[in-house]
């Protein structure tokens, strides 16, 4: 409902259904409100503008190689690309740390970004099933290995290895 109709509707319909010249009125009183409403939203800055103005944190140096070392630990360790729903907020949150961090080590130091980093675990394990297990299907592959979908399996698995799942399976089994 609109601020006009619920006002209307508090001041009672048949005050203004009665007489044409209070429901004009009560129209071009809210017309000039609204107006000004958009008058003062196209006089607002910019958001970008204080984006740009915002200071990112600095990252110390001497903090890399050891968040990058307890990153590594936590892939080798808990395996967290198995959830299809991992995020960098999450690594960083067990690794008590900030995403700002964990992207510069993965995006400077491992020479990828998040989602490739993440991903190529997620193809490793899934080379492993295809290889120890040759009778699973794809799509349930692509669940162990937590990819979210087996079109995003099949897609990422063929930017990595030139080839598919079914194609890798056949040649190496």
């Amino acid at each position: 409902m609109s601020i006009p109709g619920f006002y209307i509707t508090l001041m009672d319909r048949t005050k203004f259904s009665t007489n044409d010249f209070s429901l004009l009125y009560l129209s071009i009183l809210f017309t000039i409100l609204y107006v000004i409403l958009a008058i003062i939203g196209i006089k607002q800055k910019p958001s970008k503008e204080y984006l740009n103005n915002f200071k990112r944190p600095k990252i110390h140096h001497k903090e890399i190689p050891n968040i990058e070392d307890k990153l590594l630990k936590y892939f080798k360790k808990e395996k967290p690309w198995l959830h299809p729903d991992l995020s960098i907020w999450e690594v960083a949150n067990h690794i008590g740390t900030n995403r700002t961090y964990i992207s510069h080590i993965i995006n400077g130091n491992l020479a990828s970004n998040f989602n490739s980093f993440v991903n190529n675990y997620r193809i490793r394990e899934a080379k492993k099933l295809l290889l120890k297990k040759g009778n699973i299907p794809i799509s349930e592959i692509s669940e162990l290995s937590g990819f979210g979908s087996v079109n995003s399996f099949i897609r990422i698995f063929k930017q990595v290895e030139n080839q598919t799942p079914s194609n890798f399976r056949k040649k190496n089994t």
